[in-house]
């Protein structure tokens, strides 16, 4: 009996003389069950669960294989359509001269606390207005202020902590809980008011350091907006070989410099408390090498210092004020921009700080 590819024999008939003698046969026969061979997984997806049936026979029957795109593959995908979407339409700015000194000894490092920008908020319901045009307007004078202070060094790292747009999209909700804000204004145009205020930063940065490090940490209400805000900043200078814009979507990064080692998140992932331990463990090596460590952190807008673990944990206060969720619950704190120097060689040595009241005496 011969069956053709990928059959299999499913039943047999036979016809019989009186003598007992053959007189026909026939062969039924069916597509082969093979368990083995499932369904092909789309590309960048991964199975996540299945569902079997087994017949009589114990051979299967039927199977619901269930697959969802993987988070990795995803993430890289929407990078990349990102970056060929903002490339179309951005232009590169040109290199400027570097400062004639600097000490290249220290390096600066300008944790920015969640900017919120296009946060709105009513005096008469949290304390204080807020809007899209305050919240540029302080921001701006706040670097040009912190900035202009600060010594000159070899390097400098500016951290926009997170939260850095108040809302990811139009919807104005918190992607996570749903949570409504309160915002000034449609995406394009905070969007481009977030752009600005970084823009100023770096331009400032780059008359007083030799290079500028940009880390965007992505936070809970800003985990799409920081993706492309990351990456506008990269094409913008991408002609510029003195600025460095991390590209990468990792919650937690770490550099270091000297006997230095630092590390950035948002803060509603790994908890101050936990951030030390956690540095120490994925990156033994600089860990090793580090005389001091030092984590950066937003999320909570008070300020806070926790020192475990051999490091110490610093959380960063927002220039931007209180949101109604945040006048609801008495979340108070104050409102300031810090600048912090580093010696390759014995930590902290300096600190500027421009409070909000400091920062609008100065509005250029």
């Amino acid at each position: 009996m011969q069956l053709a590819e990928g059959q299999e024999l499913k039943g047999q008939s036979v016809l019989l003389m009186a003598s007992g003698e053959l007189s026909g046969r026939w062969d039924k026969s069916q597509i082969a069950r093979n368990p083995a061979e499932f369904a092909t997984v789309p590309a960048g997806h991964h199975v996540t669960k299945t569902t079997t049936r087994i017949d009589a026979d114990g051979r299967v029957g039927m199977q619901y294989v269930t697959a969802k795109h993987d988070d990795v593959a995803r993430e890289a995908a929407l990078h990349e359509a990102l970056r060929e979407s903002i490339r179309s339409y951005v232009v590169p700015v040109d290199p400027v001269a570097p400062p004639d000194f600097v000490d290249t000894d220290t390096c600066g490092v300008i944790p920015i606390g969640d900017m919120h920008i296009g946060m709105l908020a009513h005096a008469s319901e949290t304390g204080e207005h807020s809007d899209l045009k305050i919240q540029e307007r302080d921001l701006l004078s706040a670097a040009d202020h912190l900035i202009a202070g600060m010594p000159r060094s070899e390097t400098c790292t500016i951290i926009p902590l997170g939260d850095n747009l108040h809302a990811d999209d139009d919807r104005q909700i918190t992607p996570a809980h749903h949570h409504k804000l309160d915002v000034d204004g449609r995406s394009d145009k905070v969007a481009r008011v977030a752009v600005d205020v970084n823009r100023r930063f770096i331009d400032r940065a780059l008359q007083r350091f030799t290079r500028v490090n940009v880390e965007v940490v992505g936070g809970n209400h800003d985990p799409v907006t920081s993706l492309w805000l990351r990456i506008a900043l990269e094409l913008i200078y991408r002609n510029e070989p003195r600025v460095c814009v991390n590209p990468s979507p990792a919650a937690l990064r770490v550099w270091s410099f000297g006997l230095n080692l630092f590390g950035t998140c948002h803060g509603d992932g790994i908890k101050p408390e936990n951030m030390i331990a956690t540095m120490a463990a994925r990156y033994r090596e600089m860990w090793g090498a580090a005389k001091f460590v030092y984590g950066f952190q937003g999320h909570r807008h008070r300020r806070g210092v926790i020192e475990k673990d051999g490091g110490v944990v610093e959380i960063f206060r927002t220039l931007t004020g209180k949101d109604s969720f945040a006048a609801k619950y008495g979340f108070e704190s104050g409102e300031d921009l810090v600048g912090i120097t580093y010696h390759k060689r014995f930590g902290e040595v300096e600190r500027k700080t421009v409070g909000k009241l400091l920062a609008r005496s100065t509005h250029t």
